[in-house]
């Protein structure tokens, strides 16, 4: 859950090289295109950063990133895109994993820019630091604009459901690790089965299935079939807005006790807690013996 292993079998040496626009268009005719893009999060995790692109595919906001070169980790890819187009140096072990997208882009910057392309992202976070944000500076000949965004916002605003998507699970990846920080530190079962329930109903948001998008540049908007989400659901309910993990803050209580979780949602986390005992039991008889 939330990583991009790589496999390497046997020795591997890239022999990547430049293509010239037409090579390449045949190449994004015949094949997937793998990415590496970024959701930047400031140093509070309170907000999110987002360039508006200005060429295809996707002229409009985004996550800062790229495609990924042979040889390369994901992380790899995403430390080389954010210093190509943010300009600082990032190590790669502090990109962290949080989604993968299949992404089907209706144009290219290549010719024929109608025939498109199709991409596999992998999406990873990254928290920058003050003095990191002090030297961020956007690359001109990709983006027109760029801006800071808090994730409600992103939640609750017209964008993409791609960066939506990745705005949700960000806040799924911190439920995650708030789960694994309780469980390393010996937390109660009453907090563990909370946390567990709380990351579940986390990851069952957002969208379940391929989604048919099509935006309007004359307005900014975008259309698409929120019925294949649970989007119109998240705004019914008002947890756009009042989600547990926007901040570091621990939920409302109220937000817990008024909700109304599905009977699969208790019954996973139910199922949690029993392994986790099951692992606290084996772990203490193995002290024993």
């Amino acid at each position: 859950m939330f990583r991009t292993p790589q496999f390497m079998t046997e020795k591997f040496e890239s022999h990547s090289a430049f293509l010239d626009d037409t090579t390449y268009g045949a190449a994004l005719d015949n094949l997937v295109k793998a990415c590496s893009d970024v959701l930047i999060e400031s140093a509070d995790g309170k907000s999110v950063f987002l360039g508006q692109r200005s060429i295809e595919p996707q002229p409009d906001w985004w996550l800062i990133g790229g495609r990924s070169r042979p040889g390369e980790s994901q992380e790899q890819a995403a430390s080389r895109n954010v210093k190509r187009e943010l300009g600082i140096t990032v190590e790669p072990d502090r990109f962290r994993a949080i989604s993968t997208f299949s992404l089907l882009w209706g144009k290219r910057r290549q010719e024929p820019v109608d025939h498109g392309t199709a991409e596999i992202d992998s999406v990873h976070a990254l928290r920058v630091t003050d003095d990191e944000l002090s030297q961020m500076k956007l690359e001109p000949d990709e983006y027109r604009n760029a801006s800071w965004f808090p994730i409600e916002s992103v939640l609750s605003g017209d964008f993409h459901p791609g960066v939506k998507q990745a705005a949700r699970d960000l806040l799924t990846q911190r439920a995650f690790r708030e789960l694994q920080a309780a469980v390393r530190a010996g937390g109660s079962n009453r907090k563990i089965a909370q946390i567990s329930k709380r990351l579940i109903r986390s990851h069952e948001r957002g969208t379940r299935k391929s989604t048919s998008v099509r935006f309007q540049a004359e307005t900014g908007t975008y259309e698409y079939d929120r019925e294949g989400s649970t989007e119109a659901q998240d705004f019914a309910d008002g947890l756009l807005l009042r989600h547990p993990f926007v901040t570091a803050q621990a939920p409302p209580r109220a937000l817990l006790a008024s909700s109304t979780v599905p009977l699969t949602t208790l019954v996973l986390g139910l199922m949690c807690v029993i392994l986790l005992f099951a692992f606290r039991l084996a772990t203490a008889k193995s002290r024993i013996k």
